[in-house]
């Protein structure tokens, strides 16, 4: 993309990693142009009857444990905080950072109720050229907890399979788009959560009457799986563009996903 902007073979650009991003941002009479994304970056918890993590207290404690600032510092393109599944360009988006910030004096004793042979060794899954990431998450958990850590790092397709099959106990995975909100309340999704009033949350918001209703149920769904933890949340993906200066009417938000041309200008 820096090359093909450096010839003048095209003006506009949207970096998906940060490397990229450092790249275009140094090619002459080009601009970065920042805005946000419905993309949420989370550490994914297996909640079935196969993983520690069925036990909330558990997944409780591994919220508590794994700081969201470890995997944001690391992204090129940056990202806001969020505490839920709902991303502040969409409705229903309640900031529950607060409820589990990083606390490894709360995530100790929760740990604690366990027995170390109960712990045993978790698998934590990441995406390929991660594993620095994934490394330090895997100490925070392990240095407060007693958990033997098996990192992997692994692409895409096998992420999908894994989450799917439920073969995991954590995974730093990412939702793409505002209709993934409801998969942690969806049968048949692998997210969801056996949970009997985040799923009729969910229930009421998709057959709200009006936008008004739907907000409300929204929030309610997001702040109830939030609460029992039923991933990680982490942050919202910033969305970024490469510029160049003679072009203008683009648009800021959700570039990552689409990018409308219909009043893009070029002087």
């Amino acid at each position: 993309l820096a090359e093909a902007m450096e010839k003048g073979n095209i003006q506009m650009a949207v970096p998906l990693e940060g490397n990229e991003k450092k790249r275009l941002a140094a090619v002459a009479n080009t601009q970065m142009v920042e805005g946000q994304s419905t993309r949420v970056r989370f550490i994914a918890i297996n909640t079935t009857v196969s993983s520690i993590f069925c036990d909330e207290q558990a997944r409780k404690a591994a919220r508590y444990a794994l700081n969201a600032q470890t995997v944001l510092a690391a992204d090129g393109n940056g990202g806001v905080p969020v505490g839920g599944p709902i991303d502040p360009l969409s409705t229903g988006y309640e900031d529950l950072n607060g409820l589990y910030p990083y606390n490894p004096g709360k995530a100790a004793p929760l740990f604690h109720y366990f027995s170390a042979s109960y712990l045993g060794t978790i698998n934590f899954l990441v995406p390929q050229g991660e594993g620095g990431v994934g490394g330090e998450l895997s100490k925070q958990i392990s240095s407060v907890s007693g958990f033997k850590v098996n990192l992997e790092e692994v692409d895409q397709q096998t992420m999908r399979k894994r989450i799917s099959e439920g073969k995991y106990d954590l995974a730093l995975t990412t939702s793409n788009r505002t209709l993934d909100e409801g998969m942690f309340a969806e049968s048949g999704s692998p997210f969801v959560l056996q949970d009997a009033r985040a799923q009729q949350a969910w229930t009421d918001a998709v057959h709200s009457k009006n936008a008004n209703e739907y907000e409300a149920n929204a929030r309610a769904y997001a702040r109830e799986v939030s609460n029992n933890a039923a991933a990680h949340w982490l942050y919202a993906r910033k969305s970024i563009m490469a510029v160049k200066s003679n072009v203008s009417g683009y648009t800021k938000n959700m570039t990552d996903q689409l990018l409308p041309l219909q009043s893009i200008v070029v002087k």
